[in-house]
């Protein structure tokens, strides 16, 4: 049974396989940050061979990107978002600049 808190927006993919927490394509962290100041960068990914055992999908706990349109006091306003591979490790590819 897929679980995951309501009141959080759904990683509703991430095509970062090698994330210790990737699972055919989806998240299975309980729940995501999201960059800094500028930089949308996912800040829960890690590379690892092994992958995490949680059975829900990951929704966005954080989002710290003060320039992205769907931040609002530090919480994602976007239905869903999506994480690929950035500049140098995992972004927020649903980001867009205010």
């Amino acid at each position: 049974m897929e679980r995951i808190c309501l009141d959080m927006p759904r990683v509703s993919r991430c095509n970062v396989a090698e994330c210790g927490y990737n699972m055919d394509n989806f998240c299975h962290a309980r729940a995501i940050t999201v960059g800094g100041r500028d930089r949308p960068a996912c800040d829960t990914f890690f590379q690892s061979d092994q992958r995490a055992e949680y059975d829900g999908l990951a929704g966005v706990g954080a989002c710290r990107v003060d320039v992205c349109m769907y931040n609002e006091s530090f919480e994602c306003q976007a239905p869903n978002i999506v994480v690929d591979h950035g500049q140098d490790q995992a972004d927020c590819v649903t980001f867009q600049r205010r």
